[in-house]
């Protein structure tokens, strides 16, 4: 059952950061992983290249390259890996004061701006390797300014004019050539252009995102069921990985039957029928689909006492 869209609100630049990590071909420096920041307002990207995935080098690049350039960001939002629910990262967003927000339960999928980021910069570094090797780490670079510069749909702006308040110069712009002027600019001048342009572009921004949420919203909610999940409700569970090793003609991926025990805006919570005192497990709803009236609860029934 796909559940309603439930577009995540926009604030100011840098207020609200997902974060995701990607797994790539290892390069001669020892490079195998990019950690990815994308900030939800400005669409811009931060990414990376890491030899491992630990806590430790996720905090010292969130503190280093994310707070120490571009402010603390009120929420952080990402699935729910070890390495950015550690001890480690929950000091990292005591200290800062970050509100960390995690993504449904085996549906990283909730944070749609960072998978299709990764989708986008996995094409471009896949197209790329085939022309220059795969030593991706060296033009990584190359390929943020491409991306950073470029008109983006959903707000109607690059990401730089977004951040910067201008328009990036790129190699070949014939104003590179141009002579600089002679004539000193104002600061103060300078300083309230620049607040009353990037305040209209971000306001432009954010009402073309929710244009664009409201849309998807839109086309979404037509796939939803007409007969809601409830409290009480049988349901089967979607678990692919649970499957994987058996017979391929044999594995069946839906699990169950279990019981809803609470509902939520975006999945539930279920535990199993005829294991009521396992512990419960938080779904998507998307992975949740009502119980075939041919699949019995029979939880209730116990051991029949032998008549005498």
């Amino acid at each position: 059952m796909k559940p309603p869209l439930m577009p995540i609100p926009v604030g100011g630049p840098f207020y609200r950061v997902g974060v995701d990590i990607m797994e790539l071909p290892l390069t001669i420096h020892g490079n195998k992983y990019v950690i990815v920041f994308v900030d939800y307002l400005t669409k811009w990207v931060e990414a990376f290249p890491a030899a491992d995935q630990t806590s430790e080098t996720i905090a010292t690049l969130l503190v280093n390259e994310i707070i120490c350039r571009h402010g603390v960001p009120d929420q952080l939002l990402s699935d729910r890996g070890t390495n950015l629910l550690s001890g480690l990262m929950k000091d990292v967003y005591a200290l800062t004061g970050i509100e960390k927000i995690n993504t449904t339960a085996s549906h990283p999928q909730t944070d749609g701006l960072v998978e299709n980021m990764n989708r986008t910069l996995r094409a471009m570094i896949a197209k790329y390797s085939s022309l220059h090797g795969d030593n991706w780490d060296e033009y990584l670079p190359k390929l943020l300014f491409a991306y950073r510069t470029k008109y983006h749909e959903s707000t109607k702006e690059s990401p730089f004019f977004l951040l910067y308040g201008r328009d990036a110069r790129v190699p070949g712009d014939e104003t590179l050539s141009q002579r600089r002027s002679p004539y000193m600019v104002d600061v103060d001048d300078y300083k309230s252009e620049l607040m009353i342009s990037l305040t209209e572009a971000w306001d432009i921004a954010r009402s073309s995102i929710s244009k664009a949420q409201k849309a998807q919203k839109k086309q979404r909610d037509k796939e939803v069921r007409v007969k809601p999940i409830r409290v009480g409700d049988r349901v089967m569970v979607y678990m692919p990985h649970e499957a994987m090793g058996k017979n391929r003609k044999l594995a069946r991926p839906h699990f169950g039957p279990y019981r809803v025990v609470e509902v939520h805006p975006n999945g539930v919570t279920v535990k199993p029928v005829d294991k009521p005192r396992d512990a419960t497990i938080r779904v998507n709803l998307d992975r949740v689909t009502l119980c075939p009236n041919e699949l019995l609860d029979t939880s209730w029934l116990g051991k029949r006492r032998s008549r005498k």
